[in-house]
């Protein structure tokens, strides 16, 4: 889109200077869980962030290595054009290596132990994508034991980060957004699904539905928001560059919540033709902030 190359020049200013164009300054918490995972908070201020003034904010899993894009397209959109409001930004992360971010993010983000990844042509679906019984992630094979943290994650965050966040910042309203890519974009399903007061906006980017045979896109999922009348707004996105089990799953996940009688949810589904897993993020992002907080 138009925007991209605005968006990877403040990228680089972000990383250079540290802060960039989209914040007065960034605060940094450590947080440890029950397992004795170390987890790193940085909360973002806008650039004009005023004590007496209250802020809608936006959680982003996967934290410093989205920051930059996260900041980025609240740049372009908040700066310069002037499109959204101020916003408080809270990037979850996790300390160690590389090789820890893939160990902690896999069991965290996944709801449901592993069994499979693909979908089984008899359930919910006329699929006829064969599934796969191992699957690898950066090298990290997964299994039941290290992966179904989901439940015990959406819990930390409510009762711990959100918690922690609001205790430093007591200006913050109860409007809150998370964004979640990829095995991040299925924790954000989940959390939709499951504890849809605590989030009143979702940005769901190429999220890994495929997981154990189509799993959270069964009708049993959805009975929470049957019922549900609080207004909520959902973008949903993927790359047509992506495997088909990631099409597919988001495509009937789509169909389903696109139903009359989620009304109170305004969803937007997009699809970015040219883009891949991880190059789609620079324009979903831009585009899911400027659907839910566009003046």
């Amino acid at each position: 889109m138009k925007y991209t190359f605005l968006l990877f020049i403040l990228i680089n200013i972000t990383f250079s200077y540290g802060q960039g164009y989209s914040s007065k300054k960034s605060d940094y918490f450590n947080l440890k869980s029950e397992r004795g995972t170390e987890y790193m908070i940085k909360v973002t201020l806008p650039l004009n962030y005023d004590e007496s003034k209250s802020y809608k904010s936006v959680y982003y899993l996967d934290g410093f290595g989205m920051s930059d894009i996260v900041l980025g397209a609240n740049s372009i959109l908040n700066i310069y054009d002037k499109k959204i409001e101020d916003l408080v930004f809270i990037g979850i992360s996790y300390s160690g290596s590389r090789s820890d971010w893939i160990k902690f993010r896999t069991f965290d983000y996944t709801p449901i132990k592993f069994k499979s990844i693909g979908n089984e042509s008899q359930i919910d679906t006329l699929s006829k994508i064969k599934i796969k019984k191992t699957y690898k992630t950066e090298g990290y094979e997964m299994n039941e034991n290290n992966t179904g943290g989901g439940k015990e994650f959406l819990k930390f965050i409510e009762e711990k980060i959100i918690k922690l966040v609001n205790s430093k910042y007591k200006n913050l309203s109860s409007s809150r957004t998370i964004i979640g890519h990829s095995f991040g974009g299925l924790f954000t399903t989940y959390a939709l699904q499951n504890r849809p007061n605590l989030f009143k906006n979702y940005i769901i980017i190429s999220a890994s539905l495929s997981m154990n045979s189509y799993e959270l896109v069964k009708d049993k999922h959805f009975e929470i928001l049957n019922n549900y009348q609080s207004k909520l707004r959902v973008f949903n996105c993927y790359g047509g560059l992506e495997p088909n089990i990631t099409k597919e799953s988001n495509d009937i996940f789509t169909k389903k919540i696109s139903q009359e009688k989620f009304s109170n949810i305004n969803y937007k589904f997009q699809i970015y033709n040219n883009e891949g897993h991880t190059s789609i993020l620079k324009d979903a992002i831009y585009d899911g902030l400027k659907f839910i907080y566009q003046k």
